[in-house]
């Protein structure tokens, strides 16, 4: 069950206090994608993801949030019409800004975050080539972050955001001879390079890596169990 409630938020930047819906508590049944994204009911709470300042148009996860973005950023035509981008939806709009703001603040893993959700509220929408563009925008970004704590996980994630984007010979190129120690990882990277030898560029869940959701005989891809 998911529990709504409404809260006071003063903005960081302009001081003005609004009111927003945020997310108490929900659950979540079923397998994510493969990209993260939750099932329901929490796929259901993205609005609250991210806030809006209805006065100067501050975008974050709560726009409390201190900031050393000015007001000339947001009044400027880039982040008003999010790069010159036309976004269907309102919430992918914002999504999309939160995203700006953290890239310019060097926050770059939190702005590849937010530029998946934007993916993700482009989908809703039937938005496929907003969504295409920040999936790309947010792989490149999880590529400039050095030494990650999750280096497997993160390369699965870039695996399935290109698929989607339909960079299926990038997939196959960068990805087919890598070494996954873990083997969850290893099983999840099986999957996206046998998706992008189908040229497949949908929506799957983990629902493809656990209960075996493709062939295996079908394709010639097989990573080596690892020694380590």
């Amino acid at each position: 069950m998911t529990v709504l409630i409404n809260v006071d938020v003063t903005c960081a930047v302009c001081g003005s206090t609004h009111t927003f819906i945020e997310a108490g508590s929900t659950n979540a049944f079923g397998p994510a994608d493969l990209d993260g994204r939750p099932p329901e009911m929490a796929r259901s709470t993205m609005f609250t993801w991210v806030q809006r300042c209805p006065s100067c148009g501050y975008c974050a996860h709560t726009i409390s949030e201190k900031t050393k973005i000015k007001q000339e950023m947001l009044e400027s035509e880039s982040y008003q019409t999010c790069e010159g981008n036309d976004i269907k939806s309102g919430l992918g709009e914002n999504f999309y800004r939160a995203a700006m703001i953290l890239q310019e603040e060097g926050n770059i893993e939190k702005a590849a975050y937010m530029f998946i959700c934007c993916a993700w509220a482009s989908d809703d929408e039937g938005d496929n080539e907003t969504a295409k563009t920040c999936r790309l925008k947010a792989e490149e970004l999880l590529r400039r972050i050095p030494g990650h704590k999750d280096e497997e996980s993160r390369m699965n994630l870039r695996m399935d955001l290109l698929r989607r984007a339909g960079q299926f010979e990038t997939v196959l190129s960068e990805f087919k001879d890598s070494n996954f120690k873990d083997r969850v990882c290893r099983k999840y990277a099986e999957a996206e390079l046998r998706l992008a030898e189908k040229r497949d560029d949908s929506r799957h869940t983990t629902n493809l890596i656990f209960n075996n959701g493709l062939q295996l005989e079908e394709f010639d891809v097989q990573f080596p169990e690892s020694s380590s």
